[in-house]
Formats: C-alpha cells, sequence, structure tokens
C-alpha cells in the first residue's frame, strides 16, 4: 500500500493500542471507539474529538472492560458491553431507563449491541450465536426481549447493525456451511442471504 504518507485520509492515532467497534457521534466532531488499556491490557471505551485530537476515556470511572459502544441517531441512548471475568452482559442507557440485559439462556455472554437509529431497541448476541432484542421503554402487553435468530437452530448469527432507517437489520451468519451476509426486517421476519 506504500507509506501512511501516500494513503488517503489522516492517521489520527500513533499510540499503536488496539482499537475497534469505531462509531462517529452524530452532530459532533468526536469518535467513539474501543482501545486497549495502556495499564491493565484490558479494553475501554475512548472519546476522541477529531479537531482537537483529545482523547479521553468515555465512562471516567468504570473500570476498564467495557467495548462494543453503538448509540442512537440522537445520541440519547446508548448501549456496551460490559466484560467482568469470563462473563458478559449488555449495558443500556437513555434518559427514561438504565439497565444491564439479563443473562439469556445458559452462555454467559453477550455481544455486539446495536442500537436502532430510533433509540427504542437494542439488538444484541447472546452466547456468539442468537440474536434478541430489548425495547428501551416497556410496552404493555409487548414482551420486553425478543428472540430474532431462528429458533431451534444450530448455527450462529453475529455482529448485527440496523440500516439507516431502522427498518432491517443485517448480520452475519454460518447458517448455510460458512459466514455469508444476511439482512432481516426490524422484527426478525423475511431473513434472507444476500
Amino acid at each position: 500500500l506504500g507509506s501512511a504518507e501516500t494513503l488517503p485520509g489522516k492517521w489520527i492515532t500513533t499510540d499503536g493500542f488496539q482499537k475497534r467497534d469505531l462509531v462517529f457521534l452524530a452532530g459532533s466532531r468526536d469518535l467513539v471507539y474501543t482501545q486497549e488499556s495502556s495499564v491493565t491490557g484490558g479494553m475501554q471505551i475512548m472519546r476522541m474529538n477529531l479537531e482537537s485530537g483529545q482523547v479521553v476515556r468515555y465512562f471516567e470511572k468504570d473500570p476498564p472492560g467495557n467495548r462494543e459502544f453503538s448509540i442512537s441517531k440522537d445520541g440519547n441512548v446508548f448501549a456496551y458491553n460490559v466484560v467482568q471475568g469470563l462473563s458478559s452482559r449488555i449495558h443500556v442507557v437513555s434518559s427514561a431507563v438504565e439497565a444491564t440485559i439479563p443473562k439469556l439462556g445458559k452462555h454467559p455472554w453477550a455481544n455486539w449491541p446495536a442500537v436502532s437509529p430510533d433509540g427504542k431497541q437494542v439488538t444484541f448476541v447472546q452466547g456468539a450465536r442468537v440474536i434478541y432484542q430489548f425495547d428501551v421503554i416497556e410496552t404493555p402487553g409487548r414482551q420486553r426481549i425478543r428472540r430474532l435468530s431462528i429458533e431451534g437452530a444450530e448455527h450462529s448469527d453475529y455482529w448485527p447493525r440496523y440500516s439507516l432507517d431502522g427498518k432491517q437489520i443485517v448480520f452475519a451468519s454460518n447458517r448455510d456451511g460458512d459466514f455469508e451476509i444476511y439482512l432481516m426486517d426490524s422484527d426478525g421476519l423475511n431473513q434472507r442471504r444476500l
């Protein structure tokens, strides 16, 4: 590819620590990402202002172990993965609720939260296999947590992300023998391989 000077764009970090899960914050010049901690080697969520270059921890008092940040379009609802030892949970924060989604099934870990653009749902993966959806605000007569992956299937569904209008969810699945990209409606219907 050539040297960094010949590549398009601009190098914005040079510390050498692993970074991932990049998210632009709408209406700002800020980038949020997960970074390997320089102290513990664990992961923590960082926030960088792209104009000044200033980098701060997104959650000033939280211990390292948070990762996989996702946020609604208006910035009022966000979710992230809280890792503690060999387990992890999805933590959701809005003006109306702050909740940690409970363990579902036998697997001790949850990953890859995705907040819908309108902030009404958070989709995530439990046990690196099953996609669930969590309603940020409880609705009477509706299940707050719903399974979106096919019931009883033995495959793995990974990395859900909402379309810009929130009507569809794209995800990866190995249901056909290897990992491919799939699409479904935001209610889990019409699952199909792309």
